[in-house]
């Protein structure tokens, strides 16, 4: 996965997973219970930027 997002630099790059929010080098880890959250997370991510 991270050689995709080195190749393509999308905007966002994201796993899904049942671990814990985290920001692992490129990819956002949000865990499953929040998926509902995505847009808002990944929003906020950006205004930290």
């Amino acid at each position: 996965m991270d050689e995709c997002v080195v190749d393509n630099h999308p905007q966002y790059a994201v796993k899904f997973s049942k671990i814990g929010y985290r920001k692992d080098g490129n990819i956002t880890n949000i865990p499953l219970y929040l998926v509902g959250k995505t847009k808002e997370l990944l929003e906020g991510e950006r205004d930290l930027e």
